[in-house]
């Protein structure tokens, strides 16, 4: 896949000193990551990675950005993972009721 190349790529320009070609590589990964992932987990993990990647090359800001993006997904994954756990909880205790 893909995904996990483009940041290696990046990786690969900036230690030789092409920085705008590093960043090039990086918004393609990020465009990747917001728009195709479909996995949640691994869009957090590449969120993550790339906003890594863009503090390394002095982006801070746009680092900052892509990091509340991953804790945001991050988030919603908790959310959802407890949404699911309640709901299940709730259908146990329907299916087998007890005296409270």
């Amino acid at each position: 896949m893909l995904k996990p190349i483009l940041p290696k790529l990046a990786i690969g320009y900036a230690k030789i000193g092409q920085k705008n070609k590093a960043l090039q590589f990086l918004e393609k990964a990020l465009n990747i990551a917001q728009s195709t992932i479909q996995d949640e987990s691994e869009r957090v993990g590449v969120l993550a990675e790339v906003a890594n990647h863009y503090a390394q090359l002095g982006q801070q800001q746009k680092a900052s950005d892509i990091l509340a993006q991953a804790l945001k997904a991050a988030e919603d994954i908790l959310i959802g993972k407890q949404i699911g756990e309640s709901t299940s909880l709730t259908f146990a205790w329907f299916k087998y009721p007890c005296d409270l």
